[in-house]
């Protein structure tokens, strides 16, 4: 079960920093992590770097919550560590204690950090959400250093609670093949900046184009991309999709996702990814089909 949009990140769990809108002359701030324009650059961060590890700043409350209902479900947790898609904070001014943020909140997800009633093992930690698209308008650099230091984190926490844990990202939009060779993206340069080595997944989406779409197209896709991780010495590391269906939800007619074609579709697409030429030796894994 992949806990996407649900809360599950520095703004929502960590309760003293400041927000500020970067998109106004001088710098104004801002309460909440929700807001209506999703696309301003917001920057989140921390007061006190000091008490960045200090339990009484945290409120793990709705994470609990979510927690324990992914639990009874007797499914394992795909943890998601990264910026939500409602106007939340896309930008950082402390990069270390964003990060740190970040890793003790997966600490308090296995019972190292806070502990809640009962501890968790999730079986992937995905750091990030859409950064070449809305959800990351920072530096390059950062949002990099960012997801290394967090990675590291999450890999010291685990090994010193004796978890097992796979943790990839970064959840690239489905434009990631243009993000790629794009100027000034995030996704420029993303494998190289963090290497292969900290990579247990590459994590994207792939929404086709509604009423278009063709299981040929989308097997095309889906060889380009991975010929571009090969390219990018990232030949072995799997393919997580994350988000996938015949579109989304806002450029497609609602009609599209009830019809025989996305039906057709969705059966099609599980089988193009078990593909000989798209697969890796440890197999793409199929992310939960979502609508938005």
């Amino acid at each position: 079960m992949r806990l996407h949009d649900v809360g599950l990140d520095a703004c929502n769990v960590y309760k003293d920093a400041t927000i500020r809108d970067l998109s106004v002359t001088p710098p104004r701030v801002v309460n909440g992590c929700n807001h209506p324009d999703i696309v301003k650059r917001r920057s989140w961060t921390v007061n006190d770097t000091s008490a960045v590890d200090d339990p009484a700043h945290y409120d793990f409350t709705k994470t609990d919550l979510l927690l324990a209902a992914a639990a009874r479900s007797g499914a394992r947790i795909y943890l998601r560590l990264g910026g939500n898609d409602n106007g939340g904070p896309t930008d950082t001014g402390d990069v270390a204690s964003f990060a740190r943020v970040h890793v003790n909140l997966y600490r308090h997800v296995i019972g190292q950090f806070k502990a809640g009633p009962v501890p968790h093992a999730p079986a992937f930690v995905e750091v990030g959400n859409e950064p070449d698209g809305a959800f990351w308008r920072g530096d390059r650099a950062d949002f990099t250093a960012a997801y290394n230091l967090v990675v590291d984190g999450v890999r010291a926490a685990a090994a010193s609670s004796g978890k097992t844990v796979q943790v990839g990202g970064a959840d690239f939009t489905e434009s990631i093949l243009d993000a790629f060779s794009k100027s000034g993206n995030v996704a420029n340069g993303f494998i190289a900046g963090v290497t292969a080595a900290r990579l247990d997944f590459f994590s994207a989406h792939h929404y086709d184009s509604c009423s278009a779409a063709t299981l040929s197209g989308a097997a095309t896709r889906l060889k380009d991309f991975r010929a571009q991780l090969t390219a990018q010495e990232a030949a072995s590391v799997p393919l997580h999709l994350t988000e996938w269906n015949i579109g989304l939800g806002n450029t497609c007619d609602a009609a599209d996702f009830a019809s025989a074609q996305s039906q057709s579709f969705a059966s099609g697409f599980l089988t193009l990814m078990q593909d000989d030429s798209i697969r890796t030796a440890r197999s793409v894994r199929a992310g939960p089909a979502r609508v938005r």
